[in-house]
């Protein structure tokens, strides 16, 4: 242990910054204590770092991030077998990190994000997962400190993130290989038919899962079967013609139907078939795909999280059928388990399940990976509750994991498929959570056949409410497309009337919002996610949305539309997922949390929300048509930008003016289509970056409907339906103009285009040069407001904008100083254009996103002090007292510390940013980094701001990433305005 403490001290790993000993854990937060029971003693860890979360210096959840463990120094060599073993148990849990193994004489640190490479010779290897390995008395590396652990940013760090990749997960591996050997396997000419192959894949991992569930001599469950069957193994049963005989056998031990799923000619098909193709899928000495070796040693089965298993299974099935609706897609495990935390905290296992009663119904249950993750929470409460009475963690017998199952889980599919793998992936679930002992004994699984059913969900909701079923959460990721493919759906009115829809009009009939009024018909609770396209950003669903803020009580909105394409794989899709309560709303504001997309969102491991992502909604706005960009702005960035926009919004528009002129016409061009509509026609393809018009000679327009000619003829303006680089793409044709020489020059409806008589053309030139900013300094970019208000840029789509959008613009000729933006102004524009646009872009080093990303430069960080204390100041500084810049520091390429100080003016330094490690810096602050009493959430919160007095003057620090979207201009402007609201608040 003494080597231990000597680490410990140097990275600032103690009980205060998340350290927890595995032989005498001593915990705030049972969920702490709860996972070195059931995970941590039995990998024999050390000790865990956790990452906690607070909420008023109170652990609200924690999360392990590192564990630590004492071994003697062979076992970090990259051939030793139990270390190649533990790694497979670490990576295929998907918990942590990194893990460290702490020797006498030196300390190595592993990758527990990737799996052990399989060598040519089919040998698994750790020796490319070792991120450090360095002698004990020389080690610092401050790139593994608490700070960065608590403060999510380890994978961040720029000699780490590339690291590990999305395709390294476990998840992803196994899928590869599982679509691989289906695809082999039905290749085959006188193989198994496409439904028993299946099937069998998903019997063959039950098999592989129960053969991971071990005693403590090793053996596992199914070793007295086998031998009754005179096998070794599965593989070998498919060899010798008994897995017929070994599924029977395991159907009569747990009197359940997922062993026996195959009808009677589906047995005589295996009966009569060679199964040496899928024996060596078992065996899986040789990757089907990739011609590469793949191990099924990389993995630990019983260590897998069973909503991996069911998530496997939901893309599984998904990825081949090509016929299922388009609203399908599946849910990464990392959203599921992040909406049960929100929702069914674990420290609220008292409040919720004193009684061991909390129903959960998935109105769509696919593979059920919801269902899965709320009954594990129901057995991680049942724990917790135990503890609470008999402080010690015990877990659920039996009997008691078949009762929480039965009495709370429910759910509903329309495909048949669907409510099979989730008794599957349900039944994996509580086998997870039972001793070797306990499955052999007399342990007979319910069928489900009340819970999991297979109906039309508006069908079974309409039956469900007619028995007074209710339900305590309703979660889940309905369809956003019918069978037919179609994102509107006409439900019948009797089933609308019998399930009870407060609203039985919904925007568009759009098949989402109609599983979401289903399920407030039907749970007191309910969290669904939903196509943010649909229920936040379409302007037309402004009177929906009214109505379900004030007759529902809307509590949060979680909008992941950065993650459009990042969520669902290859379909790029806005979605939010909205926590409800069935109750009247009682005016209180809506949270709001914008989702950023980040590294580990990114790669799917968890979402990262820091203290710029939340933002307050107050009621009246919510359900107040003239506000309705509300959410928009926050997606944006959030802060002053919603009153920015809001002042431009309350001005007359292009539409407006365009109307009030005698003869001006505005419309988009020519449409498509196949008739023949003018001979030898000049036309408009593009603009140039100088506004000039690309045009193709000489051409045929086709054209179903040409629309009025008078469209066409100078003098006339074009302005494209795709963002341009600076500014809205604008094009003006005067009637004298050398782009043509015929009497009309035609565009398509990629363009609008107002065309105004010749006496009106210094006008409209006007016009054209005001969106192209060539009026005056400061000028609103019209850019900025249409992405503001536009209810698809951003959203559906990354540049594309709507007519409507475009004439929303703000313009008149009386109006034009209110165009003239003040200096805070300015800087939201300038960073919106900037910065936020790729807020929903990759963040590699390709990636657009990438530049939110990089390291914050100096020359940014003088920047962004000065402008915190231009707002600051002139709302503060009294009697030649003043908040001024104080100390700067960097640490580690991690962090900057930024120091203001409110006193008397001192005389002016050169701005510098001082290099200091992390435990210097925390002397150099009289400790208050480390604080546990004061500061308790400090270290864990990526956002930090601690004020406090120091001899003749009063300071705040901030504590934030080195990213540089935590230090733009615009963040100085929030900053400082919170920080105003602070002092008020406090009374000065």
């Amino acid at each position: 242990m003494g080597n231990l403490k000597e680490i410990f001290e140097k990275l600032h790993f103690k009980p205060e910054t998340g350290l927890v000993f595995c032989d005498n854990p001593k915990v705030e937060h049972t969920g702490e204590l709860y996972h070195i029971q059931e995970k941590a003693k039995k990998l024999k860890a050390a000790a865990v770092l956790f990452r906690r979360k607070y909420n008023e210096n109170k652990i609200i959840d924690s999360k392990p991030v590192v564990y630590i463990y004492e071994k003697e120094e062979l076992f970090s060599e990259k051939d030793h077998e139990d270390h190649k073993d533990l790694h497979a148990k670490i990576w295929s849990a998907g918990d942590i990190d990194v893990y460290f193994i702490v020797s006498k004489t030196r300390i190595d640190i592993f990758n527990a994000r990737k799996p052990a490479e399989v060598k040519p010779e089919q040998k698994l290897s750790l020796e490319n997962l070792c991120l450090v390995s360095e002698a004990l008395e020389k080690f610092n590396d401050q790139r593994f400190s608490a700070m960065v652990f608590g403060r999510g940013i380890f994978w961040e760090q720029e000699d780490f993130n590339n690291h590990f990749k999305e395709e390294d997960a476990p998840f992803h591996r196994l899928l590869a290989y599982l679509m691989s050997a289906r695809k082999y396997l039905r290749a085959k000419p006188k193989g198994l038919s496409g439904t028993t192959i299946d099937k069998f894949l998903i019997v063959c991992i039950l098999v592989k899962f129960l053969e991971g569930i071990k005693d403590d001599n090793g053996k596992h469950t199914l070793r007295a079967i086998y031998k009754k069957q005179k096998v070794k193994d599965f593989p070998e049963a498919l060899l010798k013609g008994r897995c017929i005989s070994v599924l029977d056998e395991l159907a009569g031990e747990f009197n359940g139907s997922i062993f026996n799923c195959f009808k009677i000619e589906e047995k005589k098909e295996i009966e009569q078939t060679d199964l040496k193709p899928v024996s060596d899928f078992l065996e899986a000495k040789l990757d089907i795909a990739q011609n590469q070796y793949f191990l099924w040693e990389q993995y630990s089965f019983h260590h897998l999280p069973v909503e991996l298993i069911s998530s496997i299974y939901e893309n599984f099935l998904q990825k081949e059928d090509s016929k299922r609706e388009k609203g399908i897609i599946y849910t990464p495990p990392f959203l599921v388990n992040f909406l049960i935390d929100e929702v069914m905290p674990l420290d609220k296992a008292e409040i919720y399940f004193s009684q061991n009663q909390f129903k959960v119904f998935d109105p769509s249950c696919g593979s059920g990976v919801f269902l899965v993750a709320a009954y594990k929470r129901m057995l991680q409460w049942w724990s917790i509750n135990q503890y609470k009475k008999t402080q010690e963690i015990k877990f659920p017998d039996k009997k008691i994991c078949q009762q929480i199952l039965e009495n709370n889980i429910f759910g509903v599919d329309i495909h048949n498929t669907a409510a099979l793998i989730t008794v599957f992936s349900l039944t994996i679930a509580l086998l997870d959570k039972l001793e070797p002992k306990q499955i052999w004994t007399n342990l007979k699984l319910n069928g489900l056949q009340d819970n999991i059913q297979t109906q039309d969900f508006f069908e079974w909701a309409a039956g469900a409410k007619n028995r007074g079923s209710e339900f305590d959460l309703v979660i889940g990721n309905p369809p956003f497309n019918d069978e037919k493919g179609r994102s509107s759906h006409q439900i019948d009115p009797e089933l609308v009337s019998k399930i009870g829809f407060k609203h039985p009009k919904v925007p568009g009939n759009k098949f989402a919002l109609q599983f979401f009024e289903g399920g407030m018909a039907l749970g007191k609770k309910v969290f669904l996610i939903i196509p943010s396209n649909v229920l936040l950003y379409n302007k037309n669903a402004q009177t929906y949305r009214e109505q379900i803020f004030k007759n529902f009580t809307i509590e949060q909105i979680f909008d992941f539309t950065h993650l459009r394409r990042v969520l669902f794989g290859s379909v790029d899709t806005p979605v939010c997922a909205v926590l409800a309560d069935s109750r009247e709303s009682n005016g209180n504001a809506i949270e709001h949390t914008v989702v950023k997309r980040v590294l580990s969102s990114e790669k799917k491991i968890a979402f990262e929300i820091d203290h710029y992502d939340c933002h307050v909604v107050p009621h009246d706005w919510a359900i107040d048509g003239a506000k309705q960009f509300i959410w928009k702005t926050n997606l944006l960035g959030g802060g002053r930008l919603f009153h920015f926009i809001y002042r431009l919004s309350l001005l007359p528009t292009l539409k407006n003016f365009i109307a009030s002129q005698t003869g001006w016409k505005e419309t988009r061009g020519f449409e498509g289509g196949t008739n023949l509509a003018e001979k030898d026609q000049d036309r408009i393809i593009d603009i140039m970056e100088n506004s000039d018009p690309v045009i193709e000679k000489n051409v045929e327009i086709y054209s179903d409907k040409l629309k009025d000619r008078f469209m066409y003829e100078p003098p006339f303006m074009i302005i494209d339906q795709i963002f341009g680089k600076n500014c809205l793409s604008v094009c003006f044709i005067p009637k004298d103009n050398n782009f043509t020489t015929k009497p009309y020059l035609y565009y398509n409806r990629d363009f609008i285009g107002i065309s105004v008589p010749l006496e009106d053309e210094i006008t409209l030139k006007e016009i054209s040069d005001f969106i192209l900013l060539k009026k005056f300094e400061n000028q609103l970019n019209y850019q900025l407001y249409v992405l503001a208000v536009s209810s698809s840029s951003l959203v559906l789509k990354e540049t594309g904008i709507n007519k409507s959008d475009i004439l929303s613009i703000p313009y008149s000729i009386d109006n034009k100083e209110c165009l003239k933006l003040s200096k805070t102004e300015k800087i939201l524009q300038d960073d919106v254009l900037k910065y936020y646009v790729h807020l929903g872009k990759a963040i590699s080093k390709k990636g657009d996103g990438r530049i939110l990303h990089e390291k914050v430069s100096k020359k940014q960080l003088e920047k962004f002090g000065k402008i915190f204390c231009s707002i600051v100041n002139p709302m503060h500084a009294e009697n030649e007292m003043s908040w001024q810049i104080g100390d700067v520091y960097q640490t580690e390429k991690a962090f900057i510390i930024y120091q203001f100080i409110f006193g008397a003016k001192k005389q002016v330094k050169p701005f510098g940013v001082k290099k200091i490690s992390i435990g210097d810096l925390d002397k150099q602050l009289n400790n208050i980094l480390f604080n546990d009493k004061e500061n308790s959430s400090a270290i864990f919160t990526r956002v930090t701001r601690i004020y406090g007095s120091q001899d003749d003057y009063d300071y705040l620090i901030l504590i934030k990433p080195a990213a540089a979207r935590y230090w733009l201009n615009s963040i100085a402007v929030r900053d400082a305005d919170e920080t105003v609201l602070d002092y008020y608040e406090a009374g000065y």
